[in-house]
């Protein structure tokens, strides 16, 4: 009766074995890595204007949050050093239907000297702003943005004003967006949904409009 036993068992558990070997369980291949994460110089080459960048943002993602562009760009280079990382700043005025939309915009596009510098102070940056600027220090990550992005509402946002900001990182380049924005009574919640749910699609063009006017030479 034993032997009986074990043959049965034996026959089971050959059994299953080949069920899960023809099931198609088998783990998902994984994602092929992104060249422009990779160690080197990266994607993005600042451009000698690096200022003219802020001309051709397109605010097209923007427009059903907050309206459609208002006067001109304002273009401002900053950053202290140079041989780290080139900098410019793009503010913009968006006007809105009614007394909710409208707002300011403020791009920060930043090309830093290489992909693991740019890791490195993306890190340290979310960190920052966690402790330092984010309301109840409260930083999130936001998928589908660049290779990496994280957001957070600036304090102090209220029930009549609301900033939020939104940092995005792809290979050697980081675009920051941040918004000062109205927010209709008792809908700080809604608004910043609908603000972020913007800010990534924005960023994303930013992210696409600069790396085809600002690419990395090809490697040789």
């Amino acid at each position: 009766m034993m032997g009986v036993r074990i043959a049965a068992l034996s026959l089971f558990l050959l059994s299953s074995v080949a069920i899960s070997a023809c099931s198609g369980d088998d783990p998902a291949p994984a994602a092929t890595p992104d060249p422009a994460e990779a160690s080197g110089p990266g994607s993005y080459a600042a451009p000698v204007d690096l200022e003219g960048l802020c001309s051709l943002l397109s605010y097209e993602a923007l427009s059903s949050a907050l309206g459609v562009p208002a006067g001109e760009t304002k273009a401002e280079l900053h950053g202290s050093d140079p041989t780290s990382s080139r900098s410019v700043r793009c503010t913009r005025s968006l006007a809105g239907a009614n007394t909710a939309d409208g707002g300011l915009v403020t791009t920060d596009i930043t090309f830093w000297h290489d992909v693991d510098l740019a890791k490195s102070q993306f890190a340290y940056t979310k960190g920052a702003d966690a402790k330092n600027f984010a309301q109840d220090q409260r930083v999130e990550a936001q998928g589908g943005v660049g290779a990496e992005a994280y957001r957070y509402v600036r304090s102090p946002s209220s029930e009549q004003v609301l900033i939020p900001e939104l940092v995005a990182r792809h290979s050697n380049l980081d675009v920051s967006v941040q918004f000062i924005s109205s927010a209709p009574p008792g809908g700080l919640d809604a608004r910043s949904k609908q603000l972020f749910e913007a800010a990534g699609a924005y960023a994303n063009e930013v992210l696409a409009t600069v790396r085809k006017a600002a690419p990395a030479p090809a490697a040789s």
